[in-house]
């Protein structure tokens, strides 16, 4: 038996779960957020830290927010990574300031966040988080991999970027490396999971990524 474990950042959702070695594993994710508390494996679970945050009088800082991520990490590093299991962080759009907003990298927030996982992080894919935000782990090695998306690029409230509107947008960017990585794993029989903390939403009353990048 083989468990994964998921972090999605300071604000999003945290999943604990069991990989079975045959085919068929299940992942077990609970969901957190002001939507209130899931239970997975017999424990309660909540992905908050800094989500939706309101309190204008006392704004939050840079250093709040990298240290709220940095404890997150150390504790599931302790729990799991230190223990065989794998770990796949993701960026979500509360874990930056300003809020929702996050140019292209390489930038502060990625050079933090590439320190604050750095154990999460396989060494060959640490460039392209530096420059992106995006990476694979292959958490049943030839088997199954786990790709974390740095949605914040497609997102269409991050006024810091435009889509997957040219090649010079890193969204662009991201789904040139998306599909790069998934031919690679479909050559070699790897089955993949595509993770991320902006959902592609796209209803007649919602819609989360940008038009562009449906097109890609």
């Amino acid at each position: 038996m083989r468990t994964l474990a998921i972090l999605t950042a300071a604000d999003a959702a945290v999943g604990v779960g069991a990989l079975p070695e045959e085919n068929g594993g299940q992942i077990v994710i609970a969901g957190g957020g002001a939507r209130g508390r899931e239970r997975a494996g017999g424990q309660e679970v909540d992905g908050e830290v800094f989500a939706y945050y309101r309190d204008e009088q006392i704004p939050r800082t840079a250093a709040e927010i990298t240290d709220a991520n940095t404890e997150l990490a150390d504790a599931f590093r302790e729990a799991f990574a230190d223990k065989g299991v794998p770990v796949v962080p993701t960026l979500g759009n509360n874990d930056i300031l300003p809020h929702n907003i996050l140019l292209g990298g390489p930038n502060k927030w990625l050079q933090t966040y590439g320190r604050v996982w750095h154990h999460f992080i396989p060494e060959v894919q640490r460039h392209g988080f530096q420059r992106g935000g995006w990476f694979t782990v292959e958490v049943i090695p030839g088997r199954l991999a786990v790709v974390s998306l740095n949605t914040l690029y497609f997102f269409e409230r991050n006024s810091g970027v435009d889509g997957c509107a040219s090649k010079s947008e890193p969204g662009w960017e991201q789904m040139e490396w998306l599909g790069i990585q998934l031919g690679f794993m479909r050559d070699r029989g790897v089955k993949a999971i595509l993770m991320g903390h902006v959902p592609p939403a796209r209803t007649g009353g919602k819609k989360l990524w940008d038009e562009s990048c449906w097109g890609r």
